[in-house]
């Protein structure tokens, strides 16, 4: 519980920054994004290899070298995207704005769905739900009528702070 509430605040505390310090807080960002990316690329690639030569006397399955398959190639994708935003961060910064709405639009569709696969557990669902829709709509706003990068960067921060704050209190 004390870990939850800590994540919270810690979610809350980066929504001030973002809030506050839009543009250094985007580049920084986006820097350790593609750190972290690279990184993820790197090392699936690296499993991947490392692993098919432990599993070349074993036969394994064609659904699990299916599934390396695509772990290779999303690894090969994210390294790849990883370099570029740490290359080119100015040309990423531009498309920020698409890129975000995006990312927003697909975490809404997501709750919805988690929202709608609750519906029989109990009540809690439909606030899931309203949020999700919300969040789908912010997305939608955001996507077809676009806001500068550092305005994006202001409504993140509004929104997490407003989750992680929420979040502690509700605890």
């Amino acid at each position: 519980m004390l870990l939850n509430i800590l994540k919270s605040l810690l979610i809350a505390i980066a929504g001030v920054f973002l809030l506050l310090f839009p543009s250094e807080s985007l580049n920084t960002v986006l820097f350790y994004l593609g750190i972290a990316m690279v990184c993820y690329g790197a090392f699936t690639i690296i499993s991947f290899f490392t692993s098919r030569s432990k599993e070349a006397a074993e036969q394994s399955e064609a659904s699990k070298n299916q599934g390396k398959i695509i772990s290779l190639v999303l690894g090969i994708l994210v390294l790849i995207c990883g370099i570029v935003v740490l290359a080119k961060t100015e040309l990423v910064i531009q498309f920020f704005p698409r890129l975000a709405s995006v990312f927003i639009l697909a975490v809404g569709v997501a709750c919805i769905a988690k929202a709608l696969s609750r519906r029989k557990e109990d009540d809690s669902w439909l606030n899931l739900l309203a949020t999700a829709v919300a969040t789908v709509i912010l997305g939608g706003i955001i996507l077809f009528r676009p806001f500068d990068e550092l305005t994006i960067v202001r409504i993140l921060g509004t929104v997490m702070l407003y989750l992680g704050a929420g979040a502690a209190v509700e605890r």
